[in-house]
C-alpha cells in the first residue's frame, strides 16, 4: 500500500456545514418588568389593607367620606407624636402589627406575582416563606425580646450610666442625653444584627433541606 505525499502548497477544499445557534428561551425583559410592577402593586395593596384594618381596630376613622374632611397630616397613617402636644392618640405599631403588615405585604406580592408569572409560582412561594421567616419574624422576635428585657431593667441601666455633673452647656447636656440612650440603641442594633444573621442561617437551611437550593 502506497501513501502519496501531501502537497502543502496546494489549497485544500473543505465544505463546512453551518451550525444553527442553540435556541435559548431567556427571560423576556418586558414580561419581567410586568411581573415586578404587579408584585410591587400587590405588595402595596396587601400592606395597605392590613394598615387600614389596624387603624380601624384602634379607633381611627378609615371611611373615605370621613377622611375627606380631616387634614391628611391627622390621618392615622401619618399620626406622629409632636413635642408639646399632650394626650395624642397615635397609631400603635408594635411587634404584632409589624408582623401583620409584613405578612400582608408578602402575601399581596405573592398573589399578584403568581397571577402575572404562573410558571414560577413554586419559586415565588419558596421566596415568600424565606422572606417572612428570615427577614421579618426572626429579626422582629430578637429585637422585641431584647426590648422587653431592657424595659424591665430600664431605670437600673440608666442610673448606672455615667453623667457629667453640673452640665450647663449644650455640649455636656448632649453627652448626658446620649449616655442615657446609648444602652437602648446598642442593644437594639445588636439584637437586630443577631436576628438578621440567624434569619439568614435558618432560611439557608430551609432552602437546602426542603427545596434543594444552595443560595447564600
Amino acid at each position: 500500500m502506497s501513501i502519496n505525499a501531501v502537497n502543502l502548497e496546494r489549497p485544500q477544499k473543505y465544505r463546512l456545514q453551518a451550525q444553527k445557534e442553540p435556541e435559548f428561551s431567556g427571560v423576556n425583559p418586558r414580561h419581567e418588568k410586568i411581573v415586578k410592577i404587579s408584585s410591587a402593586i400587590g405588595s402595596f395593596v396587601g400592606m395597605s389593607s392590613v394598615l387600614v384594618m389596624l387603624a380601624k381596630k384602634q379607633g381611627f376613622p378609615v371611611n373615605p367620606k370621613v377622611l375627606k374632611d380631616i387634614p391628611i397630616k391627622d390621618w392615622a397613617f401619618f399620626k406622629i407624636a409632636k413635642k408639646g402636644v399632650q394626650n395624642q392618640k397615635l397609631l400603635q405599631i408594635e411587634e404584632r402589627e409589624i408582623l401583620e403588615l409584613s405578612a400582608g405585604s408578602i402575601v399581596g406580592g405573592l398573589a399578584a406575582g403568581a397571577v402575572s408569572d404562573r410558571k414560577n409560582i413554586k419559586a415565588k412561594f419558596r421566596e415568600s416563606i424565606t422572606q417572612m421567616l428570615g427577614n421579618v419574624v426572626l429579626p422582629v422576635a430578637f429585637v422585641g425580646g431584647v426590648s422587653r428585657i431592657y424595659k424591665k431593667y430600664e431605670n437600673v441601666i440608666k442610673d448606672a450610666m455615667p453623667q457629667i455633673k453640673n452640665a450647663k452647656s449644650t455640649f455636656t447636656k448632649g453627652i448626658n442625653k446620649f449616655s442615657k440612650i446609648a444602652p437602648a440603641a446598642s442593644m437594639t442594633l445588636a439584637a437586630l444584627g443577631a436576628g438578621i444573621f440567624t434569619g439568614s442561617k435558618v432560611t439557608n437551611f430551609i432552602n437546602e433541606k426542603f427545596f434543594g437550593q444552595r443560595n447564600e
